[in-house]
């Protein structure tokens, strides 16, 4: 019986800086009192040791699964104002929606409609931080 390997069909955020450049105050609403905004980009107060192969289970990653599993728990859970609530309102909703697509697509081994969830993903990730700049 072969059980020491496991296969695994999943998304992993290569370059974490960019996801702290593309959206510093959506990093900064999910990681509270754990970094801040400094020219444009969200720059963490402990950064991870180096992590090969990064893997998105892997406690202090902060790549793009990570950022939008932060910020739905923040939102249900965290100190957000009603406003901040009402304004991302729309797009926490699709986040949520591709997020759970995006696992799904993984879990059945579905790499377009992978692709296409995390495309979902990234767009409501942008279009909250335009929202909230």
């Amino acid at each position: 019986m072969r059980s020491l390997l496991a296969i695994r069909f999943m998304a992993v955020t290569v370059n974490e800086q960019a996801v702290f450049s593309a959206w510093p105050t959506l990093c900064e609403l999910a990681w509270p009192d754990q970094g801040s905004v400094d020219g444009g980009t969200w720059v963490p107060t402990s950064v991870p040791p180096a992590l090969a192969p990064p893997i998105s289970a892997e406690k202090g990653r902060r790549g793009v699964q990570e950022l939008a599993d932060a910020l739905i728990e923040q939102a249900r859970f965290g100190n957000w104002s009603n406003s901040l609530k009402d304004t991302l309102a729309d797009g926490m909703a699709r986040l949520e929606t591709a997020s759970a697509e995006l696992a799904e697509a993984l879990g059945n081994w579905q790499g377009q409609q992978a692709v296409k969830a995390a495309a979902a993903l990234e767009d409501a990730l942008d279009d909250m931080q335009q929202a909230v700049s």
